[in-house]
């Protein structure tokens, strides 16, 4: 049987959609380079010091990864708008 490596829950379920069998799907989750990894402990207000970041307002970090992740900046104007 081959198996379907995906990222999340929700690709999961439209694999299934698309005829993948549950056994056949492996959820991996989404790999991280170590050092984002590496500042757990830190606390969020001194790391957007160090940052150069407003410590009180609400902050998103948005990528998008080696495929492209469409319209980003589209994204980010949706986000800034909740």
């Amino acid at each position: 049987m081959d198996r379907c490596f995906v990222a999340t829950e929700l690709v999961a379920r439209q694999a299934m959609d698309h005829g993948l069998k549950r056994p056949q799907i492996t959820c991996h989750g989404l790999p991280i380079r170590p050092a984002f990894s590496s500042l757990r402990g830190v606390h969020k207000i001194e790391l957007r010091k160090k940052l150069g970041l407003d410590t009180s307002a609400p902050t998103v970090m948005l990528i998008g990864g080696g495929e492209g992740m469409g319209k980003i900046a589209e994204i980010a104007e949706a986000l800034s708008a909740r």
